[in-house]
């Protein structure tokens, strides 16, 4: 059986189209979605991927 990756999780979505090597899939598959609302021409990527924010914990003991 081969091998696939499910665009429907955020993992395969972003390995399909988070790329640069896929950017022309994604801008063709918004333009797509937006049918001639909007043009996309060109887009550039941006790491989004932060670490949440830890509140440091303080303990008191007695």
């Amino acid at each position: 059986m081969g091998r696939f990756i499910n665009p429907f999780t955020d993992w395969g979505f972003k390995h399909i189209f988070g790329r640069e090597v896929s950017k022309d899939i994604l801008i063709e598959f918004l333009n797509d979605l937006l049918q001639g609302e909007r043009v996309i021409k060109d887009l550039r990527f941006l790491n989004n991927e932060g670490q949440p924010e830890q509140k440091e914990l303080s303990f008191v003991t007695s």
